[in-house]
């Protein structure tokens, strides 16, 4: 004998044999009829719309839009999240390091030459007598950040040779550079500035920059700056690139707040200070900070909402060299880049331009000269 099939008075009332399925599955159509007649009486409603004349056929009264919310202070405030960081390269012609690229432990064996004892985490324990530093003149579109022009022999404390600006404006500051100016991986376009590009793109080191009291981006002549670290990585594209619009938290930390500086805007551009800042560095396996003491921000607002400038001030001689040299150089740094810890930390205490110490008659801070590109964000305090 056949089985006998069960139907769904549920799914299929109609087929359904037995009377009460039958009854049942007929009262689910006519409450199902009942629904769909409703529904499409509030759809016709809703097209029409209720008339003020009850029905008369009167154009119907707009809704009212509410108000916009007072928010004065975020519509005075023009947030960006870096797309691109790194060193401000000086104009310095084909002969800024007459005797080549310094030459770390691959190029010394390379050359033949013995191997010079080189303890990064020690380095006033041995000397490099072959380093080079950039000691030529060239131009630099950055700032006076000591408000004096200098030379190395004019006798203050702390002296040292200038950049000029390229409209010829003598007392551009950069004494980092000098000091690392003739080590390859420093290079434009070689290791350093690729992998620090990437962590600002990639959420190692993603930094914020906020002006606020925005009357005017062309012309303000009092506004207020802060540059600060964030956890959050930004927004990217399909490419990498960063997008626009972001929302983006400070870091909890408030060590990684600057101060706010001080400024104006002229002709849309913003110029701000002083200001003390420190930068979160998580870059690879290196774990640091990037400071700056008595920096000063400055920045091109565009038309489209991005913005292009520097940062510009005095870093402490053992921060800077933590990174590039304590621990960079300990991982394999000085090999991949080409310097030696010796020679790197040597360079960097004789050009040291700032933060003279009478205590011990040396300066304990160097220049420093760095690039940013950014696009429209929203800073979230």
């Amino acid at each position: 004998m056949p089985a006998t099939r069960r139907v769904d008075p549920i799914l299929h009332p109609v087929r359904a044999a037995h009377p009460v399925r039958a009854a049942f599955g007929r009262a689910w159509q006519r409450a199902a009829c009942v629904r769909l007649g409703v529904l499409l009486c509030l759809l016709v409603l809703a097209a029409c719309g209720s008339s003020s004349g009850g029905g008369d056929g009167a154009t119907p009264a707009p809704t009212p839009s509410p108000g916009p919310s007072p928010t004065p202070d975020f519509a005075r405030a023009r947030g960006f999240v870096l797309s691109s960081f790194g060193f401000l390269f000086p104009d310095t012609g084909a002969d800024a390091c007459p005797g080549g690229f310094n030459r770390g432990p691959v190029e010394r064996q390379a050359n033949g030459d013995p191997p010079l004892p080189d303890d990064c985490r020690a380095p006033e324990s041995h000397a490099d007598p072959d380093y080079r530093t950039l000691d030529g003149a060239g131009t630099l579109d950055g700032l006076d950040v000591d408000a004096r022009v200098s030379r190395r022999d004019d006798g203050a404390s702390c002296a040292h040779d200038d950049f000029a600006a390229s409209d010829g404006t003598p007392g551009i500051d950069d004494q980092l550079w000098r000091a690392i100016g003739c080590i390859r991986g420093f290079q434009e376009g070689d290791i350093v500035g690729g992998v620090v590009d990437g962590a600002v793109r990639d959420g190692s080191m993603t930094i914020l920059v906020d002006v606020q009291g925005v009357d005017d981006p062309l012309n303000d002549d009092d506004v207020q700056v802060q540059v600060f670290s964030s956890q959050d990585a930004p927004p990217a594209g399909a490419d990498g690139s960063v997008l626009p619009y972001g929302t983006l938290g400070i870091d909890p930390d408030v060590r990684f707040h600057s101060t706010v500086g001080r400024g104006r805007i002229e002709n849309g551009v913003v110029l701000a200070g002083p200001l003390d800042v420190r930068i979160r560095l998580n870059i690879q396996i290196v774990l640091g900070e990037l400071s700056f003491r008595d920096a000063w921000v400055r920045l091109e607002l565009r038309p489209d909402g991005s913005a292009s400038g520097g940062l510009f001030g005095f870093a402490p001689v053992e921060d800077v060299y933590e990174i590039f040299g304590r621990q960079a150089g300990t991982i394999g740094g000085k090999e991949a880049l080409g310097y030696t810890c010796a020679g790197l930390y040597r360079a960097l205490v004789d050009q040291a331009d700032g933060g003279f110490d009478p205590a011990t008659g040396s300066c304990t801070t160097i220049s420093t000269a760095y690039r940013f590109e950014g696009v429209p964000a929203f800073v979230a305090r």
